[in-house]
């Protein structure tokens, strides 16, 4: 067999099993998808027999049918998509100004123990204060605008991502960072190759934390009122004026769409990463 020819060999093995893990991690993703649209019709059933049971009236908890009627009924007005794009805008920006500060703190902190030991004490006291708490303080500098909300997502994805970051560089083993240095390896070079690639998967499971952490604290600042939209301010206009189905409409949207970011898009995400830098095996 010739040079060429085993390069060859060698090339197609290595697609080979790119292919068969490929197959695998999709198989996998369906079975997950599976499970979840299964639990997910058995309590749409629930919802829909228990709220024709007369337990409760339905005007203080409407079947799953209604709930639904009246959120295709509100997608129809426009206002369903008014509302769902600011929230979204408001949660994208929230995400993107969090995890920028959060990804380069935890970065940093894991590169120099002098920023670490600086900033750790301040990480701890505000890990113990709920971000939603820290909403009214930001409204006085702000009013009730996007910006509070916008400025409290992001304080709360920071601290999350700082956190997963820095456990994450702090994880690399340092074996691979000796052997790196070693061999010449140093600054940007050391960062990108190693480091960054060896907290990768942390990072990205930060980034997921971060998210549904957000998308809550996203809602209740809606629920608050004052920004005039969202779907959060949708569900407290629904329950001023006792609109009952307007408000399990809003619970059911935002239910639906968390578990579509999650599964569809965050976990992916996250199954690829860690597979990718040899933590998951197929």
């Amino acid at each position: 067999m010739s040079v060429g020819e085993s390069r060859q060999a060698v090339a197609a093995r290595a697609t080979a099993g790119l292919g068969r893990r490929g197959g695998l991690r999709a198989r996998r993703q369906l079975v997950s998808l599976w499970h979840t649209v299964r639990t997910l019709a058995l309590l749409a059933v629930a919802w829909e027999l228990f709220g024709r049971s007369g337990v409760l009236h339905n005007a203080l908890f409407p079947p799953f049918s209604e709930a639904v009627g009246r959120l295709v009924e509100w997608a129809r007005q426009g206002l369903f998509w008014r509302d769902l794009g600011w929230s979204l805008y408001r949660l994208a920006a929230g995400l993107l100004l969090g995890s920028a500060a959060g990804t380069l703190l935890g970065m940093v902190m894991g590169y120099s123990r002098s920023v670490e030991s600086w900033v750790v004490p301040a990480l701890d006291l505000f890990l113990s204060i709920p971000s939603i708490a820290v909403y009214p303080v930001v409204i006085l500098a702000f009013g009730l605008s996007n910006k509070a909300i916008i400025y409290t997502l992001a304080f709360e994805v920071a601290i999350t991502v700082t956190v997963n970051t820095w456990t994450g560089v702090k994880s690399v083993p340092p074996v691979l960072v000796n052997a790196a240095r070693t061999m010449g390896a140093r600054g940007r070079v050391l960062f990108w190759r190693v480091m960054l690639p060896g907290a990768l998967a942390h990072i990205i499971s930060g980034y997921r934390l971060a998210f549904s952490r957000a998308w809550r604290i996203l809602v209740a600042a809606e629920l608050m009122g004052g920004v005039g939209s969202g779907l959060g301010f949708r569900i407290q206009e629904g329950r001023a004026f006792f609109d009952s189905e307007l408000v399990f409409a809003g619970v059911l949207a935002l239910g639906v769409l968390g578990v579509l970011a999650e599964r569809l898009l965050l976990r992916v995400l996250e199954e690829a990463t860690v597979e990718r830098w040899g933590l998951l095996r197929s």
